[in-house]
């Protein structure tokens, strides 16, 4: 018979649900996916346990008793997992995102990202995969920032605006105040999808509410009960 240590069980689901985990399936292919990085601050670790005994612990365990048992294992272990975890997660993020657009088909697609994914590197790779890209720029990118100043400046900027197919602007009321959009050059040609591309990059984190009620069904979150009735 295999046993497993009731703080390993807690750890493992802790942090399965940390990573969308929403099921005692998926806790289960969690723990068997990353087994191999939870045994660096799990060293005792014999193996993942079934969903079935993740849902049993669970279904016997008081939710206050949980709690505080999920809380003290961390505390006991919160060296040895920070240890095991990425030194700096934006520069960690970047090479796994290249990494990512690298496998994929981006013919007919349009990558949109931040100041901290504008690089030449990125765009590179995105135009080998076929994309379109779209990113922002930022005081962290002040090179590419200070070429694009030079290039635009305030006289070219007033030259373009007279040039309906390389200059948008959208001037509107927002939470109560008025909010000017300027969007600039991209690998697209269409300065209106520009813009469109530019609003709905940035309309991502409002529309993910939309999905953690429907796709998610966060408002079927039965955690507060007094047993979780994950299922």
């Amino acid at each position: 018979m295999i046993k497993y240590s009731l703080g390993e069980i807690l750890l493992i689901a802790f942090l399965a649900v940390l990573s969308n985990a929403s099921t005692w399936v998926e806790i289960e292919e969690f723990g068997r996916g990353k087994e191999a990085w939870l045994s660096q601050f799990l060293p005792g670790l014999s193996g993942i346990p079934s969903h079935d005994t993740f849902r049993r612990v669970f279904s016997l365990i008081d939710t206050a008793q949980m709690e505080a048992a999920t809380v003290a294992f961390l505390i006991e272990n919160i060296d040895a997992i920070k240890t095991a975890l990425p030194k700096d997660g934006e520069a960690t993020e970047v090479p796994v995102a290249r990494d990512t657009l690298s496998h994929m088909d981006l013919k007919g697609c349009i990558v949109t990202f931040d100041a901290l994914h504008t690089t030449r590197e990125t765009i590179a790779v995105i135009a080998e995969r076929g994309g379109d890209y779209l990113g922002g720029l930022k005081a962290n990118t002040p090179n590419l920032l200070a070429d694009c100043e030079l290039e635009f400046s305030s006289l070219d900027l007033m030259s373009l605006k007279e040039d309906k197919g390389k200059y948008f602007e959208q001037i509107e009321k927002a939470h109560g105040q008025i909010e000017t959009r300027r969007y600039y050059m991209t690998s697209l040609s269409d300065v209106s999808l520009c813009a469109e591309a530019i609003r709905g990059h940035w309309c991502v984190e409002n529309n993910l509410h939309w999905h953690l009620d429907h796709s998610f069904s966060e408002d079927e979150n039965t955690t507060m009960d007094k047993r979780p009735s994950i299922t």
